[in-house]
């Protein structure tokens, strides 16, 4: 059907079959791998995902030095360069076993495959929505005051159209595998959840993804006043004071020692 379906719409020719089952069981059994390669892929100049392909080759890597069956072959110790996405890629061995079945996807246009893989998301748009949405994003990495600027704009998405801004930032966020300071998009982040309060648990599912080890004290502070619903905030303290029995990051577990202490304090 997804097949015919590329036909009617005059991009058959780019669709190949195997390619298409393969994304196809991502979608099926593993939703959140699918939606993290849709997202990235559909904003990709050329329609890549690139974590993919380095989740590839580390897995060839690894299979050309250890004989162990490939569905046995335990997680590799992430390298210092790899970013939380990918780690959290190659951590799972659900998404190991997938990756390894063929054909590999490195290297390949996957926009083709999202026009027709999910029924129930749009991950592009009409070219006007589009166009908006790619400039909304582009927006929320600007600068602190800049993008508190832009909350009335946020405040007139719908639904669907706030979660693809959402994951659009938050990948790109977590592409660049640097948390020592405050990356870019966080404030936008922060500014979109405020105009757009249901996407406060997906808010929570980014901060508690974040590499503790890797986190300077920017990650603390700035969430009390977008993290409002009564889960969100239990989950919110419960973070802190997780981060604040971290070893190794003295920095993280001082400033979250502070921010317990300060929302105590303020009861």
């Amino acid at each position: 059907m997804r097949e015919r379906t590329a036909n009617a719409r005059g991009f058959g020719d780019d669709i190949k079959l195997p390619v298409l089952a393969k994304l196809m069981l991502a979608e099926r059994f593993i939703p959140r791998l699918f939606e993290q390669i849709a997202f990235v892929a559909a904003i990709h100049p050329q329609g890549l995902c690139e974590d993919l392909e380095a989740l590839e080759k580390s897995l060839a890597i690894a299979n050309d030095k250890d004989g162990e069956p490939k569905g046995q072959k335990a997680a590799e110790p992430a390298p210092a360069s790899d970013n939380a996405v990918l780690t959290e890629w190659k951590a799972s061995e659900t998404v190991r076993d997938w990756s390894r079945l063929s054909p590999k996807l490195s290297g390949l246009d996957l926009r083709p495959y999202l026009f027709v893989t999910k029924d129930k998301k749009d991950y592009f748009g009409p070219v006007s929505v589009l166009g908006h949405l790619a400039g909304v994003v582009e927006k929320l990495f600007g600068g602190k005051m800049t993008v508190q600027g832009y909350e009335a704009e946020l405040k007139q998405l719908v639904q669907p159209e706030a979660e693809k801004v959402f994951e659009a930032v938050r990948s790109k966020i977590m592409g660049t595998g640097a948390f020592d300071t405050r990356p870019a998009g966080v404030n936008g982040l922060a500014v979109l959840v405020r105009a757009q309060p249901g996407l406060q648990s997906r808010l929570m599912d980014f901060l508690e993804a974040l590499p503790s080890g890797k986190c300077g004290p920017w990650v603390v502070s700035g969430w009390q006043g977008v993290i409002k619903d009564t889960e969100c905030a239990t989950r919110l303290t419960k973070l802190l004071g997780d981060w604040s029995k971290v070893t190794g990051n003295p920095g993280l577990k001082a400033s979250a020692e502070a921010a317990l202490k300060d929302m105590k304090g303020g009861r």
